[in-house]
């Protein structure tokens, strides 16, 4: 709910528009909701892969010292990003923002926040694997936990 009252709170002036407030709340909450439980359902997808592929069990220690050293690196590849495609990037990951409510904060085309954010995870990957050698699923854990 939190979430949806900073919303609310960022787009204060342009409410005047709105018809109705309850249900503006309310389609706010069902969106964050949703995408809450798709991050979700995704992340336990990678997490029963994992599971299957036998992977060896680090130490509490080690697992907590690999996390560190790959999240620095994929916030290393964030800030090499153009400045409109990381923009994006971190209004989806870290904001949480659908692409229709990026389109509508950055001024640009719903079509146009799509392939930034395509090309950015594309971009984010291809560094994380170069630098870091962790598999595509691996990797949504790192976007996923935060």
């Amino acid at each position: 709910m939190q979430d949806v009252f900073l919303k609310v709170w960022d787009r204060r002036e342009s409410l005047g528009t709105v018809r109705s407030l309850e249900d503006y709340l309310f389609r706010m909450a069902k969106n964050r909701m949703t995408d809450l439980l798709r991050r979700n359902k995704t992340g336990m997808k990678v997490i029963h892969n994992l599971q299957q592929k036998d992977l060896p069990l680090d130490s509490p220690t080690e697992s907590a010292v690999a996390y560190r050293e790959y999240h620095r690196l994929a916030r290393e590849a964030i800030t090499q990003l153009p400045e409109r495609r990381r923009e994006v990037f971190l209004l989806s990951t870290d904001g949480g923002l659908s692409l229709d409510e990026i389109a509508a904060t950055l001024g640009i085309s719903r079509s146009a926040v799509k392939k930034h954010l395509g090309l950015a995870t594309t971009q984010v990957k291809a560094y994380l694997r170069q630098h870091a050698e962790w598999t595509a699923g691996m990797l949504a854990l790192i976007f996923l936990s935060r």
